[in-house]
């Protein structure tokens, strides 16, 4: 948390502590591209439960009561969340590839 300078940060308010989902399935994207999946799809679950719970792409979200905050139609999270949903989707299709026998075994 950062020094409140000159009273204008409040603790836990926005930069200083917000949950940021468009900086977090940035973060999922590159759990994935580090084959850490399991790792991913934990990271991914509570950004994905707070939009199908809320129904928007909020700017952000408070730490401290989990209520969304900022624009409700944030197109950075929206995009962000997909691209991460879609990254880890690709990388499980991959990994079931690559573990079966032959393609007969995916279908």
């Amino acid at each position: 948390v950062y020094a409140n300078m000159g009273g204008t940060i409040k603790p836990y308010v926005y930069q200083n502590a917000g949950d940021w989902a468009w900086f977090g399935g940035r973060m999922v994207s590159a759990l994935v591209k580090y084959n850490l999946i399991e790792e991913a799809r934990k990271a991914l679950k509570p950004m994905v439960d707070r939009v199908v719970e809320h129904g928007m792409f909020y700017e952000w979200w408070s730490v401290l009561n989990g209520q969304p905050k900022g624009s409700k139609n944030f197109r950075g999270s929206a995009g962000v969340l997909t691209k991460a949903i879609r990254d880890l989707q690709a990388a499980n299709i991959t990994l079931m590839v690559f573990k079966s026998e032959s393609v007969a075994d995916i279908e």
